[in-house]
C-alpha cells in the first residue's frame, strides 16, 4: 500500500508518531519506505546512562550502513546509579554534534576531573541545556561548566542548585551567559540566580517560563522580569499545585509590566482545593494587569485553569462575574491584541459542554469579534 503513496505523505504520517517510540520501532520493521523517517525520529535524542549503553551505541553506529550521528540533535545523560566513565562517554561524544543536552541526577563535585572536562569541552555548538536534579558546588563551577558553550541560548532548570555563591572577591573567568530562553521550576532551582555573582544575563531574554509554588518565589521572578523587560516577548507563568496555604496572588500582578509582550500564558489552580464549586479567586488580580496597562496588552493571552479533582459545577453561572470584567477590559484593548484562549482542566465531560457555553456568555464581546477560544480538557491532556 505504501508503494502507491508519495514519500512525502508517508513521511507526514510517520511524523504524527514522533512521540511514540514503540510505534516508530514497529513501523521501521514493517515497510522499507517507513525506515528513513522513522530513523529521523528514533535517533533525534539518545539517552546514555551506563557504559553498556555507550558501547551499544558505538557498536550500532559502526555496523549501520548509515551515519546515525547525523540524526542525533539531543543527548540525555542520567547519572543516577550510573557507571559512566569518561573514556566510554568520550567515545560517543566524539562522533556527535548535538544542539541540546539534558543532565539528570548529577552532583558535579562527585565527577572525576576527566569526566568534568569531557562535559565542558564536548559541546561547542550547544544551543540549549536542561538541568534536572543537578547540584553545583559554587558559581565558579557554573561559570567553568557553561563557559564551554559559546552558542548557548536556552536554559531549563528544575531542582538545579548551587550550594554556595562563592567568594565575591575571587577573580575567576565569569563569562556572561546571554540567554534568549529560560525555564525555571521554582525559584529555589538556582540559589541566587539573580545575584551579582551569577553568570547569567537576562537582558536579551525573549522567553521566560516560570513555575512557582509559594509566594516567596515571586521575588526572584520580579527580579528577572525587571532585567528582561526591554526584549521579553513571551511570558508563561505556572502555579504548581499545592495543598498548603499559597495565598492569593494580588500584589504581584499589579506590579507586573506587560508592555512589549507578544504572548502571556497563566496557569492557575483554583483556590478551592478541597472541591465544591470553582471560585476562580485569582482571576481578579490578573485582570488588573490589563486594566492598568493603558490598553497595551499581549497579542495572545491564555488562561489555563486547573480545578480540584473534587470540583462540582452545580450552578455554572455562580462565581463567573470576573469573566465579564475580563471581557470588558480586553475588548477595549488597542494595538495588536488578537485572541484570548481559556482552557479549563478537571471538569467532568458531562458538564464540559454546559460550562463552556456559560463561560462564553460571560465573554460576549470577544466571542462576537472572533477573539475567543474556550476549551474544557481532562488532566491527561496536560
Amino acid at each position: 500500500m505504501s508503494d502507491s503513496l508519495p514519500q512525502e505523505i508517508v513521511d507526514a504520517i510517520i511524523d504524527e508518531l514522533k512521540d511514540y517510540q514503540h510505534d516508530l520501532k514497529s513501523c521501521s520493521l514493517t515497510c522499507r519506505s517507513f525506515v528513513p523517517q522513522t530513523r529521523v525520529h528514533l535517533f533525534t535524542t539518545i539517552e546514555l546512562s551506563s557504559n553498556k549503553r555507550c558501547q551499544q551505541f558505538v557498536s550500532m553506529r559502526s555496523s549501520s550502513p548509515h551515519d546515525l550521528s547525523v540524526y542525533i540533535k539531543g543527548l540525555r545523560i542520567n547519572f543516577l546509579r550510573s557507571d559512566l566513565t569518561s573514556q566510554n562517554l568520550l567515545g560517543v561524544l566524539a562522533s556527535l554534534t548535538v544542539h541540546h543536552i539534558t543532565l539528570e541526577r548529577l552532583k558535579w563535585g562527585n565527577l572525576t576531573p576527566d569526566m568534568q572536562q569531557a562535559l565542558c569541552m564536548s559541546f561547542p555548538h550547544l544551543r540549549s541545556i536542561s538541568l534536572i536534579h543537578v547540584i553545583f558546588p559554587s558559581y565558579q563551577t557554573v561559570c567553568g561548566f557553561m563557559g564551554g558553550f559559546p552558542e548557548l541560548k536556552g536554559l531549563s532548570l528544575s531542582d538545579a542548585r548551587v550550594l554556595t555563591a562563592g567568594d565575591h572577591s575571587m577573580d575567576y573567568n565569569r563569562r556572561s551567559i546571554r540567554l534568549m530562553e529560560l525555564s525555571i521550576v521554582r525559584a529555589t532551582s538556582i540559589f541566587g540566580i539573580t545575584s551579582a555573582v551569577s553568570p547569567i544575563s537576562f537582558k536579551h531574554l525573549r522567553s521566560l517560563k516560570f513555575t512557582w509554588s509559594i509566594l516567596n518565589d515571586l521575588g526572584t521572578l520580579q527580579s528577572i522580569l525587571l532585567a528582561a523587560r526591554p526584549n521579553l516577548q513571551e511570558l508563561v507563568l505556572n502555579q504548581a499545585p499545592s495543598y498548603g496555604e499559597i495565598g492569593p496572588v494580588t500584589e504581584f500582578p499589579r506590579d507586573l509590566r506587560i508592555q512589549g509582550l507578544h504572548r502571556l500564558q497563566v496557569e492557575m489552580w483554583d483556590g478551592n482545593m478541597w472541591g465544591g464549586t470553582p471560585e476562580f479567586e485569582h482571576l481578579d488580580a490578573w485582570i488588573d494587569i490589563f486594566r492598568c496597562s493603558a490598553g497595551h496588552v499581549p497579542r495572545d493571552v491564555s488562561f489555563h485553569l486547573c480545578l480540584s479533582s473534587n470540583a462540582v459545577v452545580e450552578n455554572p453561572e455562580q462565581g463567573l462575574g470576573a469573566w465579564s470584567s475580563l471581557d470588558e477590559v480586553l475588548s477595549a484593548a488597542t494595538e495588536s491584541f488578537e485572541s484570548l484562549s481559556v482552557v479549563i482542566y478537571g471538569i467532568q465531560m458531562v458538564e464540559a459542554a454546559q460550562f463552556k457555553a456559560v463561560l462564553e456568555t460571560q465573554l460576549p464581546r470577544l466571542k462576537h469579534r472572533g477573539m475567543l477560544d474556550v476549551r474544557c480538557k481532562s488532566f491527561l491532556s496536560r
